[in-house]
């Protein structure tokens, strides 16, 4: 550290053999910050002793269709689906307000993010309209990992409805291991799932038509125009040219749906202020960002 004298000397940093001994040693004021990615916030709102640093993160959750499947596989079904989906409700019920909603797999404080997309506003009403006309199997699977606590309300949430206009939602809720071994074998209709972007907001690992069968396109989303706008927007040289080429790679996105955006989460650093004064500035890379400006209480 090259900058002015901090506050204080030195930190301690103890090792912790778990996550559930890290939080019961924070609950129990044996340690002054935590950083977690469970999503505990809520235990800690409106209490004094805890102060919640909220941070961005590149942790992206999604919906992905199986376009192996005849119905799923009109973009028109999918438009529907976006108009029963409540992004704001599932941030503020599941993720305890810590999220950004997601119209598109750029970030939201990315430069590289389009605000031109076209994003789904929620409107059961228009979705159970649109949805009377469309001719097909409405039963689908819906894919989720029980493990992960979030997941499985937002399933229930969605279930719910897309049950209420006109659609028949199972949820196959599998451990991790069932979970990842059906997506490889394509045994889904609907995939609830999420992935951890790099800061490059470089997608084409999940859209191109080259990883179908042996990289991470699971939906097995195949489209000649796709793989031209990934050209387009990753393939150039010049700040110009690749603004224009993630620009209509969203705009793309965004009509054809490949999957339906949902948000990306917010983490949160815990300071017990019975200890410590100041504020962190945590970023996903570096939780500790501001520690200068940390004192210890006397």
């Amino acid at each position: 550290y090259f900058g002015d004298k901090t506050y204080i000397d030195g930190i301690t940093v103890i090792l912790m053999p778990d996550e559930k001994t890290r939080l019961t040693a924070f609950k129990q004021k044996q340690i002054a910050i935590m950083f977690t990615d469970d999503m505990i916030a809520g235990q800690y709102t409106g209490n004094n002793s805890v102060k919640l640093q909220q941070y961005s993160t590149m942790y992206y959750d999604f919906l992905g269709f199986n376009f192996n499947n005849s119905t799923l596989a009109n973009a028109e079904v999918r438009k529907i689906i976006a108009h029963a989906i409540d992004k704001k409700k599932i941030i503020e019920d599941i993720y305890y307000g810590y999220g950004k909603i997601a119209d598109t797999m750029i970030h939201p404080n990315s430069f590289l993010y389009s605000s031109s997309a076209a994003s789904y506003d929620y409107d059961l009403g228009l979705a159970k309209g649109l949805l009377s006309k469309v001719e097909g199997n409405l039963s689908f699977r819906l894919l989720v990992n029980e493990e992960n606590k979030e997941r499985v309300e937002m399933a229930d949430m969605i279930k719910k409805t897309l049950d209420s206009i006109g659609m028949t939602i199972t949820i196959d809720k599998v451990n991790y291991e069932t979970y990842v071994d059906k997506i490889t074998k394509k045994d889904f209709d609907i995939l609830l799932g999420g992935w951890h972007l790099q800061n490059n907001q470089d997608i084409s690992f999940v859209f191109s038509s080259a990883n179908i069968y042996e990289g991470q396109n699971y939906i097995s989303y195949k489209s000649d125009a796709m793989d031209q706008k990934l050209l387009g927007a990753y393939g150039q040289i010049g700040e110009t040219k690749i603004m224009t080429g993630f620009e209509e790679l969203q705009e793309f996105l965004g009509n054809e749906l490949p999957y339906i955006s949902i948000a990306f989460r917010e983490n949160v650093g815990y300071l017990n202020t019975d200890k410590l004064g100041g504020e962190l500035s945590p970023v996903e890379h570096n939780h500790f960002n501001g520690i200068e400006n940390i004192y210890v209480k006397k």
